[in-house]
């Protein structure tokens, strides 16, 4: 999720709550430039051979098409606009490397002795060449802490970047909109009302743990023969494998792969069960995502998901790498009561931690332990 998502929803849930709160956000600069990862067609690598998201739409000339020091440039020119309200500020959230680099650029001595708190972007951990790597370097060191969604992200960036940067941990937060379920999906996929889709979302790598799932539920399906589908929406580079391996297992009428699709809303509103696989992860949005629409969710225990699912409070986890705990957890969640029953769970759990409000409340204790902690 780009990172200007997160700052409009952060700065709207933050003032939306202001008197309660006690804190008032303003969005001072914020940076967009949607087509710098758009080259000629002719150099575009197909995504499933990108090295990782960020390149998918071409490598060629990366360097200067992003133009990372334009950037800063934009970024401190936007934010000298704002002088005497940001001597006003208490503290600086930055949510990217560039915009660190901006603050600290045109940091006075009035500005000196706030705090610089930083929210690194989607796939800082992800290779790199080595100036964006220096760069990012440089952020962390002139930040005085991180502010991210879980112990698992402020334990990937000190792996990554041998950071002893104090983190803060804040979950991430998305506006409460729920698609209704119209039946579309199902009705593609051919399905009865009484049967039990399981939907999963997401890039088919072999980190997504995908193959498993696969495995997992050729478990399932001999334990329960009737009622029980599987939906999986994604590209990537192991679609081939997962064709192959789902028409290998039988399973070619239970398990779908749906390829890129822009309804994935209405995929997880027509379905009962989300499932989260993943065997490494540095994002826990689709789970996320799963909570807010009521689903009974069965994730593996990797990377972010079970911080996100309050360790077992909003959803059920088991082993990464292990189709037959898989299995028998989809079973379980497959029952009519502990359908009902995780699915009340998954969504009680996302208005309590993940929605704006929570969003907004927990911004406001960081904002507060950090003042508290840098005025000491």
């Amino acid at each position: 999720m780009e990172a200007g998502a997160d700052i409009l929803r952060l700065v709207t849930s933050v003032n939306s709550s202001v008197e309660d709160l006690g804190w008032k956000a303003s969005a001072v600069a914020r940076y967009e430039r949607l087509r710098i990862f758009t080259p000629d067609a002719g150099v575009i690598l197909r995504p499933e051979l990108a090295p990782t998201g960020i390149f998918a739409r071409g490598l060629k000339n990366f360097k200067e098409r992003l133009d990372f020091a334009g950037i800063v440039r934009d970024y401190a020119s936007k934010l000298g606009e704002y002088g005497p309200e940001l001597e006003k500020a208490d503290l600086f959230h930055a949510w990217d490397a560039a915009a660190v680099l901006a603050l600290v650029k045109i940091k006075t001595a009035a500005l000196k002795n706030k705090p610089l708190l930083f929210t690194p972007e989607a796939a800082f951990c992800a290779p790199r060449p080595a100036w964006l790597d220096a760069q990012r370097r440089a952020a962390l060191a002139a930040s005085d802490a991180l502010v991210l969604p879980g112990a698992w992200a402020c334990a990937a960036i000190a792996d990554e970047y041998g950071s002893n940067r104090k983190c803060f941990m804040l979950p991430r937060g998305v506006e409460d909109f729920k698609y209704l379920r119209s039946g579309r999906v199902r009705a593609e996929l051919g399905l009865k009302e009484t049967d039990i889709l399981v939907c999963s979302v997401g890039r088919l790598s072999l980190e997504s743990g995908l193959m498993f799932l696969v495995e997992a539920m050729a478990r399932a399906v001999k334990e329960r023969p009737e009622g029980l589908y599987c939906a999986i929406a994604g590209t990537g580079p192991e679609e081939g494998a997962l064709r192959a391996r789902i028409e290998e297992l039988g399973l070619a009428g239970r398990v779908k792969l749906l390829g890129f699709r822009e309804d994935a809303g209405e995929l997880l509103a027509d379905s009962e069960i989300f499932a989260a696989p993943a065997l490494k992860t540095m994002s826990d949005q689709g789970v996320i995502e799963a909570m807010r629409a009521g689903l009974a969710i069965v994730s593996s225990d990797a990377g972010g998901n079970p911080e996100a699912l309050g360790w077992g409070q909003a959803g059920l986890t088991v082993r990464a790498g292990d189709p037959a705990a898989f299995a028998s957890a989809l079973l379980a969640a497959a029952s009519p009561k502990e359908l009902v029953y995780l699915s009340d769970r998954a969504r009680t759990f996302y208005v309590k931690t993940h929605s704006l409000r929570a969003l907004a409340s927990g911004a406001a204790h960081v904002y507060c332990k950090a003042l508290e902690e840098f005025k000491a």
